[in-house]
């Protein structure tokens, strides 16, 4: 037993994150920001994923819901939520 309780057979495994979900792939899930799938739609939770996927700072994204109606919901628990469906609506609108 080496001096921190382990056998050299024992091995270490690392529990899964906090906010770690069976239903969801690891790949969709980075700190407090998340990609998840509600009712067969796809739903951006956080203002970093939706950052990311618009490719635009969080003063920018927070500037656009202000004033250019920009399809985020800031929801009763303070988290901001889109759908990449009406985000790509929004763009293809403002751009014309």
């Amino acid at each position: 037993m080496n001096k921190y309780g382990y056998d050299k057979n024992d091995t270490y495994t690392a529990p899964p994150p906090a906010d770690y979900s069976p239903l969801l792939p690891p790949a969709a899930v980075h700190g407090r920001a998340r990609t998840y799938v509600s009712n067969g739609q796809i739903i951006l939770v956080g203002l970093a994923a939706i950052c990311r996927a618009v490719g635009a700072g969080p003063g920018t994204i927070k500037k656009w819901i202000k004033e250019e109606e920009f399809p985020v919901r800031k929801c009763s628990d303070g988290i901001y939520r889109a759908s990449p469906e009406s985000i790509k609506e929004w763009f293809s609108r403002s751009s014309k």
